[in-house]
């Protein structure tokens, strides 16, 4: 039998532009488009996080006072919503999750 450990809760916002994330800065010039093959977006839509550069869709995830860049798609694959996890998950016998 397969038993799943649940995550910690943690907190993340989608960054989609300029002014969702108050630490993600503009990226300067000198590039057309993104460094990522799979972004297909101008490079004046993206930000930047630290020494990471942010593109519209990624989350950020905080967890623990420190800060991870997640893509889109790894996102939905790793996270789901607190909210989701309803009553309906607790065990009947013992409570647990």
């Amino acid at each position: 039998m397969k038993y799943r450990k649940r995550a910690d809760e943690v907190e993340a916002t989608q960054w989609n532009e300029h002014g969702d994330h108050p630490e993600v800065s503009p990226v300067g010039a000198g590039r057309d488009s993104c460094v990522l093959v799979s972004c297909p977006l101008p490079w004046n839509k993206h930000g930047r996080l630290g020494r990471y550069i942010v593109c519209p869709g990624d989350w950020i995830v905080e967890s623990g006072g420190s800060r991870t860049l997640v893509s889109a798609e790894d996102f939905a694959g790793c996270f789901e919503p607190v909210e989701a996890i309803t009553v309906t998950n607790r065990c009947a016998g013992c409570g647990f999750e």
